[in-house]
């Protein structure tokens, strides 16, 4: 398993500007760093350690620490990626910019949230605890303007590492946002008044500068661009899910602010809806909690809020707030459910199929123990270690699935799921066969599911492959009487094996629920192709076992008994000639 691992070699490092259409420069950076992270050193610095054995497995949250933080291999890993440049530039994938930009998805999320809430409920701007924090969060975007001129960039699957070239990428992409949103307007209103630390009495152009405060929000596609990363290593079904309902409640929350900010701007009036209800003088909980009905109300289609709108500032909030709002929620929960439908497709292919089959055995009016039988097999098929009911199984067609993977691929698949079987067997895991005598059998095994007392095969029928036994048992007969089992790890159809196709001596049937592996006659002959002494050591294995199911007198007799069937079929045919010759012509 590691040899499959160890071929993926990480980024190349370009220290040139790309060109268009981006060529890389042949260097002797590249040839170095080649050299540095061959394939057998790699292997060994990501999977060895210290005390010479692999890494123990992670908990869960040891799993979703290190996908969000990154770790030692990561690290060795980046430092190999980012040879030979300048020590001022930051790899985009370093554990510090990774932590950077963690720490940048808290800040926007904070400023989404709190930044309308404090614009609507809090006019005036003073000097307290809020006010120290969005300065320092400021402070941290004009920061974060320098790190991303510093920071390297992907193009075309290469990480370009020059800082010509860095500061051109960012200077064309997202500066102008980053720049205009890390403006510190509240610092701005606040010194047009040094003798206090308030503007509540400034003059209304102040007030109004203050709305400029939102441009902040121009932040907040970076969170989607930084968690697009991360996203990637979690389920794509969940990460959407979690995106639309944070868009849901993120527009519920924005629109509360607006309506209860047009009630501001109009001084509370007695016809705006929060004169109405007496608001003006409660808490800022209570207001906000009656802000978000009505922005629900909206969305939801179940009417105004609890009084219609009598000015007409609060008409038109109103009427964008009732056509974006439930357009907005129409779309999010078409998106929902579409999303919820995908993530168990197969469990509702499997119910599908279900239901036709039912109706099937219905039509036909099939014996209920064939359909026991029947249901047993999809359960046996379609289930696992964890998963043994037939509610909640998943169906799907392993075939169409693999078809669009290249064949590389499709081998370690199949090596991943039939590489412990082969492992267990003795044969496969001698020293003198070569290390990709495992990998080759294990991509051509196809496996089988076969039900309690189910035949396999039959005595004198002539073996299609070989069968190795993954799970389960298989019980051999000859004439009636049982001489033994197939355990795990074992394997029989021991006919195909001789260079003469010869039938099978006993007949083979499942114990219980069994799982195969088969490997067909034609793969086989491919096998023992490039690796002839398999053959010979399969042979002595085959006669081992013969003899230790007291088999081989048995043989003998039935091998003499077919031989005399041939000398009899080819004394009737040579009569036949003859008496066809001795027929008189007409």
């Amino acid at each position: 398993m590691i040899s499959n691992w160890s071929t993926r070699k990480p980024l190349s490092v370009e220290t040139g500007p790309p060109q268009a259409p981006y060529q890389p420069k042949p260097s002797v950076t590249l040839m170095e760093a080649a050299k540095a992270t061959s394939p057998q050193s790699e292997r060994l610095n990501r999977f060895s350690t210290d005390s010479g054995s692999p890494p123990p497995p992670l908990s869960p949250t040891a799993v979703v620490v290190k996908r969000l933080w990154g770790g030692r291999e990561t690290s060795k890993r980046l430092d190999e990626d980012s040879m030979n440049h300048s020590p001022y530039m930051l790899h985009p994938a370093s554990d510090f910019r990774r932590r950077w930009n963690l720490l940048a998805l808290a800040v926007i999320l904070y400023t989404s949230i709190d930044l309308p809430m404090d614009i609507a409920f809090f006019p005036e701007i003073e000097v307290n605890a809020g006010f120290i924090v969005n300065c320092i969060f400021d402070a941290f975007f004009i920061v974060d303007i320098f790190i991303n001129f510093r920071t390297g960039f992907e193009f075309h699957g290469r990480i370009v590492m020059d800082d010509k070239a860095s500061f051109q990428h960012y200077l064309h992409n997202s500066f102008v946002y980053d720049c205009i949103a890390s403006i510190p307007v509240d610092y701005f209103a606040f010194l047009t008044d040094e003798s206090s630390t308030s503007i509540s009495k400034a003059p209304k152009i102040i007030r109004i500068l203050r709305m400029f405060r939102l441009i902040r929000l121009l932040r907040l596609p970076r969170l989607f661009r930084y968690t697009k990363g991360y996203a990637s290593t979690f389920h794509t079904g969940y990460v959407r899910v979690v995106k639309l309902l944070f868009l849901l409640l993120l527009f519920a929350h924005w629109n509360a602010c607006l309506l209860f900010l047009v009630a501001s701007l109009q001084s509370f009036g007695d016809q705006t809806w929060v004169g109405l209800m007496d608001l003006e003088d409660e808490m800022v909980s209570t207001q906000y909690s009656w802000s978000l009905f009505m922005s629900l109300s909206h969305m939801l289609c179940i009417g105004y809020g609890v009084y219609p709108p009598e000015t007409l500032p609060e008409l038109w909030a109103i009427i964008f707030s009732m056509s974006l709002g439930a357009s907005l929620f129409a779309c999010i929960v078409g998106s929902l459910t579409a999303v919820l439908l995908s993530l168990d497709s197969s469990n509702a292919t499997f119910t599908a199929y279900m239901n036709e089959l039912e109706a099937y055995f219905n039509h036909r009016a099939i014996d209920s123990q064939i359909r026991l039988d029947c249901l047993e097999y999809l359960r046996l098929r379609f289930g696992n270690d964890e998963h043994q009911s037939l509610n909640g199984l998943k169906m799907y067609s392993e075939k169409s699935l693999l078809s669009a993977l290249p064949d590389s691929l499709k081998r370690k698949l199949r090596f991943a799921e039939a590489g412990s079987l082969l492992s267990k067997n003795p044969i496969f895991n001698a020293s003198f066969f070569p290390k990709n005598l495992q990998d080759n059998v294990a991509s051509k095994l196809v496996p089988e599911w076969h039900t309690s007392e189910e035949i396999i095969c039959r005595e004198g029928d002539l073996p299609t492959g070989l069968w190795f036994v993954k799970s389960g048992s298989v019980q051999i007969t000859c004439d009636g009487e049982k001489l033994g089992q197939c355990q795990p790890g074992s394997f029989f159809g021991e006919g195909l094996i001789s260079n003469c196709l010869e039938p099978l001596t006993y007949t083979t049937g499942a114990d219980n629920s069994t799982v195969l592996f088969k490997l067909s006659r034609e793969n086989y002959l491919e096998v023992v192709k490039f690796h002839p002494d398999l053959l010979e050591i399969l042979v002595l294995v085959c006669q081992q076992k013969m003899r230790k199911l007291n088999m081989e007198d048995w043989k003998k007799d039935r091998s003499d008994s077919a031989q005399l069937q041939k000398e009899r079929v080819a004394q009737l045919k040579q009569l036949f000639d003859d008496n066809v010759n001795l027929t008189p012509k007409s």
